[in-house]
């Protein structure tokens, strides 16, 4: 699944972002290499603490528990530790993990505790986003997975008085680009028509 799904994504993210991949698999990193060739900057990288130091959002599809677990909280090349350095390089240290897996929830609950916590100590830069996907390998082929979203509460409170005001403000008929600029921070950039 994840190997499709990184396709779809380099395809749709133009030439001007870059895509970091990992993979224990160096022939299907190879195959992704020349798959997707000409459609955008993919840099290959040891492991997820290379990758995790120099990118905003980090997605993982992980076939088991063990996986995860390892992956996330390995202390030498684990994600939460590449989140942690990045914060004494001149890398994003705002950064959204999203683990896109079906993981039992007691493991879910536990990367979640550990990324609250590593946010703590960065100045609550990190969000974690349990997002199993329902489908199957066609459908990340043909790139029309659903995603099962859960975040922690606090994002859905926020989350759901953006929307609010969007609508408030749409109904009021104020432009909605200006008012995502706006609700974003972005206000001083915001362009007034």
């Amino acid at each position: 699944m994840g190997y499709p799904m990184a396709v779809n994504l380099v395809k749709g993210l133009g030439s001007s972002k870059s895509f970091l991949t990992v993979n224990v698999n160096q022939e299907a990193l190879n195959e992704f290499q020349d798959e997707v060739k000409g459609f955008g900057k993919v840099s290959v990288v040891q492991n997820v603490y290379e990758a995790t130091k120099a990118a905003y959002i980090v997605i993982t599809i992980l076939p088991t528990v063990t996986a995860v677990e390892a992956v996330y909280l390995d202390p030498n090349t684990g994600i939460l530790a590449g989140a942690i350095a990045a914060t004494t390089y001149s890398s994003p240290t705002n950064k959204l993990l999203i683990e896109c897996g079906t993981i039992e929830t007691a493991i879910i609950k536990k990367l979640a505790e550990a990324v609250e916590e590593a946010s703590l100590k960065m100045s609550n830069t990190l969000s974690f986003v349990d997002a199993p996907v329902s489908s199957s390998p066609m459908g990340a082929i043909a790139g029309s997975l659903t995603f099962i979203v859960g975040v922690h509460q606090a994002n859905v409170i926020t989350s759901v008085a953006a929307a609010e005001a969007l609508n408030i403000g749409v109904k009021a008929g104020l432009d909605l680009k200006l008012l995502l600029d706006v609700i974003n921070g972005d206000a001083e950039f915001a362009e007034f028509e």
